[in-house]
């Protein structure tokens, strides 16, 4: 996936979604958005990675900020696994 073809994907989300979410389930990163993965324990932060898609309140799929593929085999992971880029 192109840096292009990344870029209209955040915004046909951002379309679609219309920017409205329940109070109190607000995600704080949308798409597009680096972040660093905090895999827990005693391992270092990963990456940086951006934010691919948000499928729901908090949860982020990410993908490679080189190439937009997505990691993790489109793993859906939770915003609380995060430190902002």
């Amino acid at each position: 996936m192109t840096k292009d073809e990344h870029q209209r994907k955040v915004e046909e989300y951002d379309e679609e979604r219309g920017g409205t979410v329940r109070k109190g389930e607000a995600s704080r990163f949308k798409p597009g958005a680096t972040v660093y993965f905090d895999p827990g324990g005693n391992s270092a932060l990963e990456c940086p990675y951006l934010i691919s898609t948000v499928p729901s309140a908090k949860n982020y799929v990410l993908c490679n900020p080189t190439d937009y593929s997505v990691i993790k085999n489109s793993e859906v992971i939770r915003e609380s696994k995060f430190v902002k880029g």
